[in-house]
């Protein structure tokens, strides 16, 4: 449908008092304004001074690198079978000899070595919304692989096996 041109006419209430009014605005070198000189600084800004007079923040950050608490660090002591990663190196070990053919082959110690004990990941159960995005709306998937996918369900809580493992928030070390 075009556009009818309409004119609006917008009549002023004779109780309404219209103040003029002088703002100073701050300009930026990229032609922006700002109301407030500590506006346009906190906005240019890419870090500021922290809290604790001791450093420098980035503007993303609430600490500098000398107030930033440290992370807790959870410790346990590894079974030799549960597999652990290394965030050093990168590294999935699976098995004890494993972690000391990686320790000789590469000249390293166990100290040079961040271990962290891995959680088991398991396959999820697959629900029919996972077509949602494809069915009609108030439609059903098919009777026949509606009867499938309950078969995969069953098997996939049958299978009592990880699938991967991933690294957990538990720290550990190994002493040979």
């Amino acid at each position: 449908m075009p556009f009818s041109k309409v004119k609006m006419e917008i009549v002023l209430p004779e109780d309404v008092v219209l103040v003029e009014e002088t703002k100073t605005l701050y300009k930026d070198t990229m032609g922006k304004y700002y109301l407030s000189d500590a506006w346009a600084r906190e906005k240019l800004a890419t870090h500021f001074k922290c809290k604790c007079g001791n450093g420098i923040r980035e503007k993303n950050r609430i600490f500098c690198d000398s107030c930033e608490p440290k992370p807790v660090v959870h410790f346990k002591e590894w079974d030799l079978k549960t597999p652990v990663y290394c965030q050093t190196h990168d590294q999935y070990f699976f098995d004890l000899d494993s972690l000391t053919d990686y320790l000789h082959d590469n000249d390293l110690k166990p100290e040079d070595m961040s271990l962290y004990l891995c959680d088991p990941s398991f396959l999820n159960e697959v629900g029919s919304d996972y077509w949602e995005d494809i069915l009609p709306e108030d439609g059903d998937i098919p009777k026949e692989i509606e009867a499938k996918l309950n078969e995969l369900n069953q098997a996939i809580e049958n299978y009592k096996k990880p699938i991967s493992w991933s690294p957990s928030k538990y720290k550990t070390k190994y002493n040979p």
